[in-house]
């Protein structure tokens, strides 16, 4: 059937008792037993009829993945349930026909439900649903989608006319939190559909007792996570309240996925404006090397303590970069854009898609801030706006945005969120497990460091403004000529 159709305009309409030799597809029945005491006694039971002759299996369960350049995710389906009254989160299931073997059944029904063809990975073990009450069971089997193969570009299910099913996919990464998502609008999740979701929250939560396993996660492939898509869409629809009917856009943006996809959903905010626009992916752009595939938690902890006692700026990760070496990258990309300036087809408005601490390091450059000044940033909130515009009269560049210092903070409250922050930047950036009190270490170790940094800023500040200001007279021609250029 249509899934055009309403799943939730689905509804119980009556319920009545039916005698055991009515039923088609249930048998009752009561067992006689000798208990583990030796007492005989008796159990009521349900079971299928559709059993085929020489199987003990009634049918099969499909765990289907298609892997995306986004990470893998699961293929799921809603269907009304009469017994529960209410839509269901299923995963593709059926009954097992005469003469077909597991393999081929979880084939057959990934098809006819869902229109994709896939291949076996594993088939589990016999497991029962619900012991105490009945003696129905199912086999597990997982299986890959080859989304490359023409048969799933535009997968047709063939439903009978009795089904009424709906597909849809969840993110691999966030299965448990998505079908809890989905329990709180009221459907009805299959029990072995989270039990298998709980299954890999604990080995997440754990590490699947193998810190190995997620020191295999490159940080560009990175995805933005559901509320990072909606803070993305909201980031464009604030541009779209921003811009002129006259103004025109250029876009950069950072190569990484998760930059990307923020991209995509600003311009999506802006479409039905009308305004003229381009886009550029720019590797320069790119956030700060964190290294590549990273070792255990507690290597991540040594180094993330290291570099709160050494200086964000100074200190190299390694195998990766310190915040200098992304200045570089800045001034590097600096010079690109004042060539692009100078062209009088430039669009009025540049919009850079990037990371925090890449925004940070070009503020430092364009504007020429200190060091200290760096250090005493607070971290940009995900998809805030950084805006920076032409003064007329100077024909120089005005930041607009005020950016969140350290030092502006009472002491108290500068550690409270020097933690939360340090705890925030530390998880995200670590592509492995990390146990509470390793996360708590690294907090500690910032919020330290952050004290005396402020400190030692606050006195260096005052002596290096009052240095430019007694050099700013002789100097005149030492100033920034990204301040000159036009957009």
């Amino acid at each position: 059937m249509s899934n055009s159709l309403n799943l939730n305009a689905a509804k119980v309409t009556n319920v009545r008792p039916m005698a055991n030799e009515d039923a088609k597809w249930l048998q009752l029945s009561k067992i006689d037993y000798l208990s583990p005491d030796g007492k005989a006694r008796q159990w009521e039971m349900a079971s299928r009829r559709t059993r085929p002759e020489g199987t003990s299996v009634d049918g099969v369960g499909i765990i289907a993945i298609i892997e995306k350049d986004s990470g893998p995710e699961v293929v799921l389906q809603k269907q009304f349930r009469p017994p529960v009254e209410g839509v269901c989160i299923e995963m593709p299931a059926g009954l097992v026909d005469p003469n077909e073997s597991l393999q081929e059944c979880a084939m057959r029904e990934l098809k006819e439900e869902t229109g994709y063809v896939g291949k076996v990975l594993t088939t589990g073990p016999l497991i029962f649903n619900d012991p105490g009450f009945c003696n129905t069971n199912t086999v597990i089997v997982t299986a890959s989608i080859d989304m490359a193969d023409p048969r799933n570009q535009n997968p047709q299910p063939e439903l009978e006319e009795n089904e009424f099913i709906e597909i849809f996919t969840l993110p691999l990464a966030t299965f448990y939190e998505s079908l809890e998502d989905l329990a709180k609008e009221g459907y009805k999740l299959d029990a072995r559909l989270q039990n298998i979701a709980m299954g890999l929250k604990l080995a997440k939560s754990q590490g699947n007792k193998d810190k190995s396993v997620n020191r295999y996660i490159a940080n560009h492939k990175v995805p933005l996570t559901e509320k990072g898509h909606e803070q993305a869409a909201m980031a464009g629809k604030q541009l779209k309240e921003f811009l002129r009917p006259d103004d025109s856009i250029c876009f950069y943006t950072s190569p990484y996925m998760r930059a990307r996809q923020t991209l995509e959903e600003i311009v999506e905010a802006i479409s039905d404006t009308n305004i003229p626009y381009r886009t550029y992916e720019e590797p320069r752009m790119r956030e700060q090397d964190f290294g590549n595939f990273q070792g255990t938690g507690e290597e991540m902890e040594q180094i993330w303590i290291e570099r709160a006692q050494y200086g964000h700026f100074f200190y190299r990760i390694p195998y990766g970069e310190s915040a200098a070496d992304v200045y570089d990258r800045c001034a590097s990309f600096n010079e690109t854009l004042f060539r692009q300036f100078s062209k009088k087809s430039f669009p009025s408005v540049l919009v850079l898609v990037t990371h925090g601490i890449w925004a940070r390091v070009f503020l430092t450059k364009w504007f020429r801030w200190s060091v200290e000044k760096f250090e005493d940033l607070q971290n940009v909130p995900n998809c805030r706006w950084i805006v920076m515009e032409k003064d007329e009269t100077t024909q120089r560049y005005v930041l607009r945005t005020h950016l969140s210092t350290w030092s502006e903070l009472e002491q108290t409250k500068r550690e409270e969120e020097v933690k939360r922050d340090a705890g925030r930047e530390f998880t995200f950036n670590s592509t492995v497990p990390l146990t509470d009190d390793e996360v708590r270490q690294v907090a500690d170790a910032e919020a330290r460091a952050k004290n005396e940094q402020v400190q030692k800023s606050l006195k260096i500040k005052h002596l290096f403004d009052k240095l430019k200001r007694d050099c700013q007279d002789a100097d005149d021609d030492h100033e920034d000529q990204s301040c000159k250029n036009k957009v």
